[in-house]
C-alpha cells in the first residue's frame, strides 16, 4: 500500500504512504503515470480510487470516485465493491483518465476543477467490456481496450463520441493494454489471449 521513489544515481529509495493522512497506507496501488512537468505522480489504487503525490512536498491527494451503479459481487479486495480502478493515463491537456475494470467505467479527473465541482470527476460506461489499460493520444482521443469483448474503442470527450474497432481474433484477443506511437499515431495492442501484437 505504499509508493516508492528510487534514485538510480544514489541507489536509494524513499518510501511514502499510498494514502492521504490519517490513513497509514493505501489499499492496492496498481498503475502509475508521471505528469509531463514532473510535479505529480498519479496512480490507481484498485481498492480505494485514484491518488496523486506531489514530487516536492510529497503530499498525497486522494480522489473519491463515483460509486453509483457499480458492479457488486465477490472477488478480491476492491473488486468485491465493483470499483477496481485499474488503468490510468495523463492527457496532453492535463486531465487524468482511468478505467474501472469491474465497475465497467471510463472516468476522467480534471485537476483544475475544485473539489466538489461536478465537472471535476466524470465517468462513462464504454461500449467495450472489461476496460483495462487505456491510453490518451496526442490529439486527446482516449483509447480503451475491451479485454472481455475483444475490441478497442476511442472516445472523443469534446464530441461525446465512441468508436469501436473489432480485433482480428475477436473475444479470443483479450486485449490487456495498448499504447500509441508518438509520431504516427498508430495504436499498438497486445492480445494476451491470442498471443499477438
Amino acid at each position: 500500500g505504499e509508493m516508492a521513489k528510487f534514485d538510480p544515481e544514489t541507489k536509494e529509495f524513499q518510501i511514502f504512504s499510498g494514502a492521504p493522512a490519517p490513513r497509514k497506507r493505501g489499499g492496492y496501488p496498481h498503475t502509475l503515470r508521471v505528469a509531463a512537468d514532473g510535479k505529480k505522480v498519479w496512480w490507481t489504487d484498485a481498492a480505494l480510487g485514484v491518488a496523486s503525490i506531489d514530487t516536492e512536498s510529497f503530499e498525497v491527494k486522494f480522489y473519491k470516485l463515483p460509486s453509483a451503479d457499480q458492479v457488486q459481487g465477490g472477488g478480491a479486495r476492491g473488486e468485491a465493491r465493483g470499483v477496481t480502478p485499474y488503468g490510468i493515463d495523463l492527457a496532453p491537456d492535463g486531465k487524468v483518465w482511468y478505467t474501472k475494470l469491474n465497475g465497467q467505467r471510463v472516468g476522467r479527473i480534471d485537476p483544475t476543477k475544485a473539489d466538489g465541482d461536478p465537472e471535476q470527476i466524470k465517468e462513462w460506461e464504454p461500449p467495450v467490456h472489461g476496460p483495462r489499460r487505456l491510453h490518451v493520444a496526442a490529439d486527446g482521443l482516449v483509447w480503451v481496450p475491451g479485454w472481455a469483448s475483444g475490441d478497442i474503442a476511442s472516445y472523443d470527450e469534446a464530441k461525446d463520441e465512441w468508436k469501436v474497432y473489432d480485433l482480428p481474433h475477436g473475444v479470443n484477443s483479450l486485449p490487456y493494454a495498448l499504447n500509441i506511437h508518438p509520431q504516427t499515431g498508430d495504436i499498438w495492442i497486445c492480445g494476451t489471449g491470442s498471443d499477438s501484437m
